[in-house]
């Protein structure tokens, strides 16, 4: 007496994914990552003058007497950068530090920092105050970071 149950097969799915399916997931993969990628080497590229010029602020030491002048100079050419010459190039002076502080969203320039950095940077006083120096640089860099485009 032969008492082996019948083999029951289990049902198979209905959902079966059709090569067309599987070739449009595949290229919606594709173009989201061709896109991401070109976002991340445009947003590079068009933020590349930022880091040259933080690349720059880092190779000015407060030894050299005309340390203040190059911290405006990369200043000035960071402003270039992005906003038109015409704008840029006539400011100096007070009228320059404020024109920078507009440009971010809180002003990194106070008011106490430019009654000692403006003396010393449009004069020939050339004294090392190695606190104005560096107060100065580090509101620069804090522009270079922070400012709008």
């Amino acid at each position: 007496m032969n008492t082996s149950l019948p083999i029951i097969e289990p049902i198979l799915s209905e959902l079966k994914l059709s090569t067309v399916a599987v070739v449009f997931f595949v290229v919606i993969g594709v173009l989201c990552i061709a896109t991401v990628s070109f976002l991340v080497v445009h947003f590079k590229k068009r933020n590349a003058y930022r880091s040259i010029a933080l690349k720059q602020l880092d190779k000015i030491q407060q030894h050299d007497s005309e340390a203040l002048s190059q911290i405006n100079a990369v200043l000035k050419w960071t402003a270039l950068q992005v906003f038109s010459r015409k704008e840029v190039a006539p400011l100096y002076g007070e009228a320059w530090f404020t024109w920078l502080n507009g440009k971010t969203n809180k002003p990194v320039f106070s008011n106490i920092l430019l009654e000692s950095v403006l003396p010393k940077l449009y004069s020939g006083n050339r004294e090392k105050e190695v606190q104005v120096f560096q107060d100065f640089k580090k509101a620069s860099i804090d522009f270079i970071k922070h400012h709008g485009v």
